[in-house]
């Protein structure tokens, strides 16, 4: 399978940790799992992603956000360059737990990009500095402009999308609800490779749930208590993919 973006940070801690001999098994499409560290440590890779009723049904926020992303990044490129000599960084959060039709999405974010165009021309044309604009469509799409200058060729940059964000927000229960969800996914899929390597390693990338730091151990103890089956695994981490030195070992 192709490597997601989990996958990489994931390598990288790996190697923090003074792992060398470390083997991209997708590489070769041999995966699962996503690495073999030492010739012995099979390691699994999954983000550790906010949960939400998508469409009627428990899944993990990125069902939304995916196909979204690729709607806008489509009419981003559309736009062509920015006036000038200017990049533009995008950034997109839905207050929704359902997309709305394709089509709506595709020509209301197509407006809002027109419209911070025209804006951007306004200002630069007046002798003005380029400002910041939000707006929020009936799509319930909320969108954020940000210019930039470059010495290279200006262009809309999309910087994030996030999905459900009036009801993100770190509790315990959420973690742990998480965490649990993510191990039984991944125990699942590798149930019949167990045999292959003497130990097993799960490695959660926090992206959106924002568990507790590092530093907030009774929560951290919480979530240990509360987990459920956690065979085979003999260490579960999480990562978070914002601090790149910051993970809790959960087991």
């Amino acid at each position: 399978m192709s490597k997601n973006d989990e996958e990489p940070r994931a390598e990288q801690w790996l190697r923090s940790q003074g792992y060398t001999n470390i083997r991209d098994m997708s590489k070769t499409n041999e995966d699962p799992p996503d690495f073999v560290v030492d010739k012995r440590i099979g390691v699994e890779v999954r983000r550790l992603n906010f949960m939400t009723d998508v469409n009627g049904e428990i899944q993990g926020v990125e069902q939304l956000e995916e196909p979204l992303e690729g709607i806008i990044r489509r009419k981003l490129k559309d736009a062509g360059e920015p006036p000038g000599g200017y990049s533009v960084s995008v950034s997109c959060y839905l207050l929704a737990t359902s997309l709305p039709a394709t089509k709506v999405t595709s020509k209301q974010v197509g407006k809002a990009v027109d419209d911070y165009t025209d804006i951007l021309n306004e200002a630069l044309q007046s002798g003005r500095a380029p400002e910041s604009w939000a707006t929020q469509l009936k799509c319930r799409l909320d969108m954020h402009f940000h210019p930039f200058s470059t010495s290279g060729t200006g262009e809309f940059i999309l910087v994030q999308v996030e999905a459900a964000t009036h009801l993100r927000g770190w509790v315990v229960k959420d973690s742990i609800d998480t965490i649990n969800r993510c191990i039984a996914y991944k125990t699942d899929k590798i149930k019949n490779l167990i045999h292959c390597y003497p130990e097993w390693w799960l490695v959660l990338v926090d992206r959106d749930v924002f568990t507790p730091s590092k530093r907030e151990k009774d929560e951290w103890q919480d979530i240990r208590n509360s987990l459920g089956d956690t065979k085979p695994w003999s260490r579960i981490v999480v990562l978070s993919w914002l601090h790149p030195s910051t993970h809790v070992d959960v087991i």
